[in-house]
């Protein structure tokens, strides 16, 4: 897991990261960072963890699936340490390149809470206020806590799960050694031709280029000689959550938020 530590200079402060890493059914993750208890020591004792009790650790899904994920961060500082607190998220796509927030939920997934009631709600939760101005951004989404966090206490989840889309695209499989594919050539009717030999008849003049197109899943590739290929997959994403702290003594909500968003790199 990646770890994040910066002071301020005025005031005590803590970064610290959760990671979720997800590939599709077809498309398996080996190597995962598991998210752990870790525990970080500031100037003026500032103590704060980042937990995800939800969290199983990275897993396949299908199109639709809700996969639980509870970001949480707790003020284990002394009786006389009260923070304020932030958290940046960043989203990366198949190619493990950084995309915004709202890129993600358009091809990706939808992030979700889990309201009074228990019923889970599109989006974060409200008492984590989302900074509008960093949702196209591909530095990060920007969110802080919207009160004080008292020493002992945790901050609501910032969401509870992810639920990936319906409508997810199939992506390039990297593990493909063909780059060039095509669709099984049709009949009048629709029905695919095949040859004598019973081998999928390519249709060559409608190649594909897979590594930079997204897959129909309603049609059959094949390379040059009809056989099939697995060109395309459900895509990896991933999402890094990381927090941030600062003492909450002398400084107003709105100030404390300046100093989050700074830690975060985000107040440029």
């Amino acid at each position: 897991m990646a770890n994040k530590k910066r002071l301020a200079t005025t005031v005590g402060a803590m970064a610290l990261t959760a990671v979720l890493a997800i590939g599709g059914t077809l498309a398996y993750l080996s190597q995962v960072t598991e998210t752990k208890k870790n525990m970080f020591t500031g100037s003026d004792n500032l103590k704060t963890t980042i937990t995800e009790t939800e969290w199983k650790g990275g897993e396949d899904y299908t199109p639709g699936k809700a996969i639980a994920k509870n970001p949480v961060i707790t003020n284990l500082a002394d009786s006389s340490t009260s923070i304020y607190a932030g958290v940046k998220i960043q989203f990366y796509d198949h190619n493990n390149k950084p995309i915004s927030y709202n890129t993600f939920a358009e091809k990706y997934a939808t992030v979700q809470y889990k309201d009074a009631t228990g019923a889970f709600k599109d989006g974060f939760n409200p008492a984590w206020v989302v900074d509008s101005t960093t949702a196209d951004s591909t530095n990060g989404l920007f969110l802080n806590y919207n009160t004080e966090i008292a020493p002992g206490n945790p901050t609501a989840a910032v969401f509870d799960q992810v639920t990936v889309n319906y409508g997810i695209k199939k992506e390039w499989n990297q593990e493909s050694k063909v780059t060039t594919v095509y669709p099984v050539k049709t009949d009048g009717n629709g029905n695919y031709v095949t040859d004598e030999k019973g081998n999928y008849v390519p249709d060559t003049s409608k190649p594909i280029e897979s590594t930079t197109e997204v897959g129909d899943t309603s049609v059959t590739f094949v390379d040059s000689n009809g056989v099939v290929v697995d060109a395309f997959v459900l895509p990896q994403f991933q999402i890094d959550v990381t927090g941030y702290a600062v003492q909450s003594a002398d400084l107003t909500l709105e100030k404390g938020v300046i100093e989050l968003k700074a830690l975060a790199g985000l107040n440029k």
